[in-house]
């Protein structure tokens, strides 16, 4: 279809006096006309109306709000209206919400230029700014967070340097050291090395060590040996973690087990469920979901599968009656490595199937 020439409206349709326009009852309005001769005042009416509304929208390019439109939202579409001068969108289908109170219904569909340009225009300057580093509000702190010193303090920094160069022939004097970062001069120097190491030692010769009872204090061989010694249910000790098949034998009794291989031993669960008549469940380990396919018909699927289909399940369940319930695989169910499908039999001289109050079951693999 080609483009459509834009109408000339410049001149709406029975606008000028004494052409006759009424307005008919809102019942005729709704009605139209039946079989009947058009009232001419009727249809002077009619065609401005049409010709001044779409004259109104030539000129606003979106109407007004108002307030006994019904105005309409999805996800394909949407309503806009002008408000204070404010374009808006529709966010949920309301009547009688006005955008400019109604947050819920209504949202501006566009920024406001003037916003707009304020915000590119801070921008530009903290561009040009951060380029510079021009017009800091805090140069020290902004020195301490780029850890970079001032050219005063680098000057300072480098005089000193310069006054304390020294030289191999070039000595400095200092007081005896008394805290623990302080300078330590010759004569406290030797004095401690003699009194701290009098004996040189050698590969043959053995230092007494008193029992250790702070951090730094050097610990003797009774006090390492306590430590390092096999562990047991009494006593701390050096262990190692167990094997999968130790740990599945469950007869060592010196080695720790690791969550893992305790998981992985062939007398662990591999997955339990606990659910309701509908399938919901209450307690769980490693199942993903539990749908209820009919009555007393579920399918458990594991969130992590099986290493086969060939598992020991065990199901128990508690009727909503009086009468024992049987649980078992269905036959020609679901039974592979990541689910399990089972009924729920009422056990009576006529088995039914029956949606449990409570349903247990196990799996080992």
């Amino acid at each position: 279809m080609a483009k459509i020439v834009k109408p000339d409206l410049t001149y709406q349709w029975a606008s000028a006096a004494g052409g006759g326009s009424v307005a008919p009852n809102s019942t005729k309005i709704q009605t139209g006309h039946i079989v009947e001769k058009p009232n001419y005042e009727y249809m002077n009416w009619l065609q401005n109306r049409q010709d001044t509304s779409i004259a109104y929208t030539f000129q606003m390019g979106i109407p007004e709000w108002d307030s006994l439109v019904e105005y309409q939202y999805h996800a394909n579409y949407k309503s806009y209206v002008q408000r204070n001068g404010l374009i808006y969108k529709a966010l949920q289908v309301g009547t009688n919400k006005d955008p400019a109170t109604e947050a819920a219904y209504w949202a501006l569909s566009s920024d406001n230029y003037g916003s707009a340009a304020t915000v590119q225009t801070n921008l530009n300057t903290h561009i040009t700014n951060y380029g510079t580093l021009a017009s800091l509000s805090n140069a020290a702190t902004a020195r301490s967070n780029l850890s970079v010193y001032s050219t005063t303090q680098v000057d300072s920094a480098l005089a000193l340097k310069a006054l304390l160069a020294g030289s191999s022939s070039q000595l400095f004097s200092a007081a005896n050291g008394t805290a623990g970062y302080e300078v330590v001069n010759k004569s406290q120097l030797d004095t401690g090395l003699a009194t701290k190491a009098p004996v040189a030692g050698n590969s043959a010769q053995e230092f007494a060590v008193a029992t250790a009872t702070t951090g730094n204090s050097a610990v003797n061989k009774t006090q390492f040996d306590a430590k390092t010694g096999q562990a047991t249910t009494t006593n701390l000790g050096i262990t190692r973690a167990a094997t999968q098949a130790e740990v599945n034998a469950l007869t060592n009794t010196t080695e720790y087990v690791a969550p893992a291989t305790a998981a992985a031993a062939h007398w662990a669960a591999k997955a339990w469920v606990v659910f309701d008549a509908t399938g919901s469940i209450k307690a769980s380990y490693n199942v993903a979901s539990v749908a209820r396919n009919s009555t007393g018909d579920y399918t458990i699927t594991f969130t992590t599968a099986m290493p086969n289909a060939d598992y020991c399940f065990n199901a128990t369940a508690r009727p909503t009656s009086s009468d024992t319930i049987v649980v078992g695989a269905k036959t020609g169910g679901t039974l592979t490595a990541g689910a399990i499908q089972i009924d729920c039999w009422v056990n009576t001289a006529t088995p039914t199937l029956e949606d449990p109050f409570r349903t247990s079951l196990t799996i080992f693999a």
